[in-house]
């Protein structure tokens, strides 16, 4: 299998943009996943390959995890990782860093439990955020001062976004890995490998088309094939949205050892989230959002229209002020290209002012790295 060389190694994201490093230190965040059921055989022939090792006291090595060889790393570890998690309490934290921008993109932490996932965390120009995901979906809280905004997600109890699969996966599977080290021989033993290279074929982590340029980092595993943390950069150039530079990081602990209980506010945020409708007005030169019940849509939250087919966002466009039950808004742009959003407040606009919307379209109302309404087709 071909492999490339890292290329460099990037630096910790620094100070400034929505949320500046310097305001956490230590870094708790939420990862998103679902269960998955393909997951590699736990009695893979790159298990216990150092089963005969022995410490320079004479004491046995402990064999090494599924996922762990001598050899480096298995790409099938990080479903390994979830099908296992996925049959356990436990508490996962991760931030993803936007190291070009030197911001933080998102930070996330949940406590993971038989009744759901509580996840908590404070974004951008926001106040403290709950969620709480389970089967019967996603919902949230926001402390905005003097009351509490509601919304109910996209996604509810998803193994996929609460472990950061999207990112760390590729990371796993991309990378070309060292001979693991055991740096904890008590139970639960634990080894670390280092990022060496990556393989020629190499998806880019996270949401992005493009080619991989970089990639670097460090991760520690468990005796049980657990992640317990993950520490990586990456760098790609031909995505969507230009070069990215981003770095990840992720952490696992407390399994087993988590109860999870639904929130009292939960009854609330079920009947005061925002119901909206959305459809393309009949000259197709905006976008009517109609806010039926619940709860004003805060200022501060970027409505967006995604077109399905360019796969990219036609519209994009914060809210300066609410959007209250009851108030119908048109959203148009007046030149494609996702940054350059308009918005009409009871009427709509001249289709001099407006360019024709001729494709589908998902919307939906970003808050603090989570949505009002889920999605909405258009």
């Amino acid at each position: 299998m071909k492999r490339r060389e890292v290329l460099g190694v990037l630096g910790v994201a620094g100070t400034g943009g929505c949320l500046r490093l310097s305001e956490g230190g230590t870094t708790t965040t939420v990862a998103r996943s679902t269960r998955q059921t393909q997951a590699a055989t736990s009695t893979s022939t790159d298990t216990g390959t150092t089963a005969t090792r022995t410490s320079e006291t004479g004491e046995r090595d402990p064999d090494l995890p599924s996922g762990l060889s001598a050899d480096g790393v298995g790409n099938y570890l990080f479903d390994y990782h979830l099908r296992e998690l996925g049959q356990r309490s436990f508490a996962t934290n991760w931030t993803l860093l936007n190291q070009r921008r030197e911001i933080v993109k998102l930070r996330r932490e949940y406590r993971v439990g038989d009744a759901g996932a509580v996840g908590s965390w404070t974004f951008d120009e926001g106040g403290p955020v709950t969620m709480f995901r389970s089967t019967d979906g996603g919902f949230w809280r926001e402390d905005i001062g003097d009351e509490y905004s509601y919304g109910k997600a996209r996604d509810g109890y998803d193994m996929e976004r609460l472990t950061l699969a999207a990112w760390v996966r590729p990371f796993i599977a991309g990378g070309v890995w060292s001979a693991p080290s055991l740096v904890r021989r008590e139970s639960p033993a634990r080894w670390e490998t280092q990022v060496t290279g990556f393989e020629a074929d190499a998806s880019v982590p996270g949401w992005f088309n493009g080619e991989l340029e970089s990639l670097s980092g460090s991760m520690v595993v468990d005796e049980r094939g657990f992640i317990r943390s993950l520490d990586g950069e990456m760098t790609a150039s031909g995505t969507n949205v230009g070069r990215q530079e981003y770095g990840v990081r992720y952490a696992v602990d407390s399994v087993d050892d988590v109860t999870v209980r639904e929130p009292d506010w939960l009854p609330t945020a079920k009947e005061r989230r925002p119901r909206v409708s959305v459809v393309l007005t009949d000259d197709e030169y905006a976008v009517r959002l109609t806010h039926e019940s619940g709860n004003p849509i805060e200022a501060n939250t970027n409505l967006i229209i995604y077109d399905e087919a360019a796969r990219r966002n036609e519209i994009s466009y914060p809210l300066g002020e609410p959007i209250e039950s009851g108030e119908t808004v048109y959203l148009y742009t007046e030149e494609s290209g996702g940054f350059n959003g308009q918005l009409s407040r009871g009427t709509p606009p001249a289709s001099s002012d407006a360019i024709r919307l001729d494709s589908e379209y998902t919307a939906w109302a970003d808050r603090s790295g989570t949505e009002y309404f889920g999605t909405a087709p258009v």
